[in-house]
């Protein structure tokens, strides 16, 4: 069975585009998606698939079949056949992987071995095998059958000796992880690594060469030796060919393993770029960078304490230029921090310029779990001290990622003390919650800059926590009681009440009553409305300097009883909202019994009286037009003294 990823060709297809699977049974190859199951497969592909691989970029197929073929299809076209090769074997491989996009590795356990194919032509390793008549055999088929790729460029491709694919693989399982270029091989005690040469690397060392880089090492070794041929074959090069010497050259170096072959070419690079004067210096500088930190990554020797920091200096980690780049500098930093070597990966990015902090966290967390003896104190000052040497990183650790391990794994006093040296508000308040520290999470939100963390806090306590003792917390936190009260106030009266009761806010509680009363005017009967408002009154007495609010209170409460009184007597048929709407709808009520109505109104801007129906200052009051008094300041009559007088 193997997978096919989606391949997306346009931004339309990122809702379309499918994960398919091949599966290879006796009859045929069928591909199933989501959707549909289809048959495919080249027509040459007479028998039943046993094994399959797909290429790293996902474009190429390989089919190990029944009678022993090795065929190659393209996923775009699975009908498709491009190379095939006979291994003259039977038996099935135990694995099969690309290595890279040029040739296919297959695994044989029993016995134990290893095919490189290429497109018409293979290279067999056995493993195990001391006998020096097969490795002659073996060296043999290696000077014969240089592999090609399933390009058009040639790969350079030889038998291992018997010390680089080692007689204990045989022993266990041989695993094939296949590498953007090349496949890795692991056993239990051996990794070993096949590639294919870059081109580079053969254009540069390969006999009897004259292409470009071999010719510009030569003029560099010449040079070295203070030879005068040097300054021939660099004229004889010319600008144009020594531009692309170098840049071979430095594409070797990069490829290279060996410390001595790096020199060596970036020494003749450096050499022929003196000769060119638009070249881009700056590559000069980020290749050696990379390849410093490759040469690091790749050795392997103990170093001690530093720092208070123990580490590896030396990873170990076999690690190819083109997977460099394909794995990136960040993601190498955090391969070497899940392998704890963070000295080495603090190194790495100081070096690269790129952010320290995770780094520091990993290696804090790290110290946390592997120092389950160190007390609180003594944990906390060297976590505190080696974070602070970074004066860089220390400013975006997240300590309440370090405190919320030190939390889980019982350490609830290092996690206070770390919590204090974060600086983001809402790191500190979430893991205080999560802790039940909800007093401590209450003071940390009120000092922050956003009052979302407050209603967080409210949210929490009110969800875990009685009332009782939410009420009592509010006392002590006046930013939090006012967020608290906002809150009540659009969304839970009846909590609102309570608190206020429970705290013995008799103001606000009456406060809240006459509101609620003067908001439901109009709706709510009388008799519904005086008990509220008799009960404000009452709380309005308890308290100081609220003498006049319980006076007015209680003026309501007798208003609200006339208009019992007028509704009982049928004089007002609905609960009008204000006492003037109660006086005009008991005179309207009067004129339907047969009462006379009044002969005069009120004028409200002269405060003068005019026969009814000819003026219209005073509103519902009159029967409309406008008051002819002269000095009337009402808009429209005929003289407007002004305002002021006219209020006096």
């Amino acid at each position: 069975m193997a997978v096919l990823d989606p391949v997306l060709t346009s931004a339309d297809d990122v809702g379309t585009a499918q994960v398919a699977v091949l599966l290879g049974t006796e009859a045929a190859l069928l591909r199933v998606d989501g959707e549909t199951v289809q048959r495919v497969g080249a027509p040459e592909m007479a028998t039943a698939v046993q094994c399959m691989a797909v290429s790293a970029s996902g474009k190429l197929l390989a089919c190990f079949t029944a009678d022993g073929q090795l065929h190659v299809l393209l996923t775009s076209d699975l009908t498709r056949r491009i190379s095939h090769y006979d291994t003259q074997l039977v038996l099935p491989p135990d694995d099969m992987a690309w290595c890279g996009e040029d040739a296919v590795l297959l695994s044989w356990q029993d016995p134990p071995a290893l095919m490189l194919v290429g497109p018409g032509d293979a290279i067999k390793y056995s493993l195990g095998v001391e006998d020096e008549e097969d490795e002659e055999e073996e060296e043999e088929e290696g000077d014969e059958g240089d592999v090609k790729p399933f390009g058009s460029a040639a790969i350079r491709s030889a038998p291992a000796p018997a010390s680089a694919l080692h007689a204990e693989s045989a022993q266990g399982r041989l695993i094939l992880i296949p590498e953007c270029d090349g496949v890795r091989l692991l056993s239990s005690s051996h990794s070993d690594f096949i590639s294919r040469v870059p081109e580079p690397t053969v254009s540069a060392f390969a006999l009897a060469s004259t292409a470009p880089p071999a010719l510009l090492l030569e003029a560099f070794d010449l040079f070295e030796r203070r030879s005068a041929k040097a300054d021939e074959h660099v004229r004889a090069m010319g600008v144009g060919v020594m531009g692309a010497a170098v840049h071979a050259c430095m594409d070797a170096a990069a490829h290279e393993v060996d410390l001595d072959g790096q020199k060596r070419l970036l020494s003749a690079a450096a050499f022929g770029r003196a000769f060119c004067r638009k070249f881009p210096r700056d590559r000069m500088m980020s290749l050696c960078k990379d390849l410093r930190v490759l040469n690091a990554v790749r050795r392997a020797e103990e170093d001690g304490l530093t720092n208070g920091m123990r580490a590896m200096e030396m990873a170990g980690m076999p690690l190819t230029y083109s997977q460099y780049k394909e794995l990136s500098p960040a993601r190498l930093i955090a391969r070497l921090c899940s392998s704890h070597h963070h000295l080495l990966a603090l190194r790495v990015a100081t070096f690269l310029s790129l952010r320290t902090e995770s780094v520091l966290e990993h290696w804090a967390i790290s110290k946390i779990l592997s120092a389950s003896q160190t007390p609180d104190e003594v944990l906390y000052d060297t976590i505190i001290k080696q974070v602070d040497t970074d004066k860089r990183g220390s400013l975006a650790v997240s300590f309440a990622a370090i405190a919320t391990v030190a939390f889980h794994t019982g350490r609830h006093e290092l996690a206070t003390r770390l919590l204090e040296r974060e600086v983001h508000t809402g790191r500190q308040v979430r893991l205080l919650l999560e802790m039940g520290a909800f007093e401590a999470a209450l003071w940390k939100a009120e000092a922050g800059p956003d009052a979302d963390f407050v209603f967080q806090v409210l949210f929490q306590l009110l969800d875990k926590a009685p009332e009782e003792q939410v009420f009592e917390m509010l006392k002590s936190h006046p930013t939090a009681r006012s967020l608290f009260i906002s809150y009540c106030k659009k969304s839970d009266i009846p909590l609102l009440m309570r608190f206020y009761e429970r705290c013995s806010m008799h103001q606000c509680v009456a406060e809240q009553i006459v509101q609620q009363a003067a908001q439901e005017a109009g709706s709510v009967w009388p008799q519904e409305r005086v008990r509220e408002l008799e009960a404000a009154a009452e709380l309005f007495t308890r308290t100081r300097d609220n003498g006049f609010q319980a006076k007015a209170v209680e003026d309501s409460v007798k208003l609200l009883r006339i208009q019992q009184q007028l509704e009982a007597a049928g004089t007002v048929q609905l609960p009008p909202p204000t006492a003037t709407a109660t006086g005009h709808s008991a005179t309207a009520g009067s004129s339907r019994n047969g009462a006379a109505p009044p002969s005069h109104c009120y004028c409200h801007w002269c405060r003068g009286g005019f026969p009814r129906g000819r003026g219209g200052g005073g509103g519902e009051e009159c029967g409309g037009g406008e008051c002819e008094r002269d000095d009337c300041c009402m808009p429209g009559s005929r003289q407007q003294p002004r305002c002021s007088e006219a209020e006096e």
